[in-house]
């Protein structure tokens, strides 16, 4: 059922697929080296998919910080890496009680 579910979002997120713009590179703050923007969140399965950017090569397990408006929103490990996408868990108890992740959120690495 999860493979189902992960096969459906990135349907719907091949369909929708956002790129980080241009914008976006400008707005980034200097110590964090920006790889991707959130595009889609399942709450029920504790997932994100992340829209990559053209930098470094990710790979499994990383560790990935979210951003939204310059402030950390929690962090994520990826799982599952395919075409300019990853598929990343939600780390449990990174996110400050009442946030959540979002569709938007900029996706660093950490350092």
């Amino acid at each position: 059922m999860k493979v189902f579910l992960l096969v459906m979002v990135l349907m719907v997120t091949a369909c929708q697929e956002d790129k980080v713009s241009k914008q976006d590179t400008e707005d980034r703050p200097v110590d964090l080296q920006v790889v991707g923007i959130v595009s889609a969140v399942d709450r029920d399965w504790g997932f994100v998919v992340i829209t990559l950017d053209d930098g470094p090569t990710l790979e499994r397990k990383v560790e990935l910080l979210l951003t939204r408006e310059g402030k950390e929103v929690g962090r994520v490990a990826v799982n599952v890496l395919e075409d300019g996408r990853a598929i990343a868990d939600v780390s449990p108890g990174s996110f400050e009680r009442g946030r959540e992740p979002m569709a938007g959120d900029r996706v660093s690495l950490i350092r």
